[in-house]
């Protein structure tokens, strides 16, 4: 999975753990900005790729924290459905740069054209650290669209899943793995597989709480099980929020995934 998909999904779950706020009318368009930090597997450390998302929309909020559940789904899957909540809503600027402090560095990621969208990205190669570090964001803002904001969050941190093996069908699947440091973490388990198709085309997404256990049914395993073109990847995910002037929020948004993408 590229850093790329892995922003994205992050950005689904803070709208899917915000959509109990969603209001009914429609006010006027209120800024959100994010901040993704994907771990990248580079030699035998990490490095980190930040992307900084900043756009104006209506009728979505971000809450202080993730809200998980224990539940999976069967879904269509496609490798290019993927859109970025910059490319739905119109960006906005935060400033000429962000500076982002991780580890043991200071760096600045810039603004550029991705698609529809503005993102702000490192020049170049990722920023070193240990998954679990802190991060310190400084944006400066504009005077007219995103307004100046600093946070600082603990970044998703390595975990270890468990050999689960292949299930034979009409069996569960259990899952085991090393839990959060705290509550502020959810796991998200993906199985994907081809269905009456060579390419895989359906997936079995799964959102835990991030204790360390988690069950995927056999009515949704026995499909995976028997499928001779399967896959399946898990995801740690961060979140911290913070209020920002003229109503809108900041989040930063981390993630560690097995097997975790190599660094380009």
């Amino acid at each position: 999975m590229t850093s790329r998909r892995t922003a994205q999904l992050a950005l689904t779950l803070v709208v899917m753990a915000s959509a109990a706020c969603i209001s009914s009318t429609a006010p006027a368009p209120v800024n959100y900005g994010y901040l993704t930090v994907v771990a990248q597997q580079s030699g035998a450390g990490y490095v980190a790729s930040t992307v900084g998302s900043f756009f104006s929309a209506t009728g979505i909020s971000a809450g202080t924290t993730f809200t998980p559940w224990d539940s999976c789904q069967a879904q269509n899957y496609s490798p290019t459905s993927s859109v970025g909540l910059g490319e739905l809503y119109p960006s906005v600027s935060a400033g000429s740069f962000i500076q982002v402090k991780l580890g043991a560095r200071t760096d600045s990621i810039f603004p550029v054209i991705a698609g529809n969208a503005m993102e702000y990205h490192l020049r170049a190669g990722g920023i070193p650290y240990t998954p679990g570090d802190t991060i310190a964001i400084v944006v400066p803002g504009t005077a007219a669209d995103f307004p100046a904001v600093t946070l600082k969050a603990k970044t998703a941190e390595a975990f270890v899943m468990e050999n689960f093996a292949t299930p034979v069908a009409g069996a569960n699947i259990d899952l085991r793995w090393n839990a959060a440091q705290d509550q502020n973490a959810v796991m998200v388990v993906t199985f994907r597989f081809a269905f009456a198709s060579d390419a895989q085309n359906a997936q079995i997404y799964c959102q835990f709480k991030d204790d360390g256990t988690g069950t995927i049914p056999a009515k949704y395993a026995t499909d995976w099980a028997t499928s001779t073109n399967r896959s399946w990847m898990a995801s740690r995910i961060r979140s911290s929020v913070t209020s920002v002037a003229r109503g809108g929020t900041f989040n930063i948004i981390s993630a560690f995934d097995l097997p975790t993408p190599a660094a380009p």
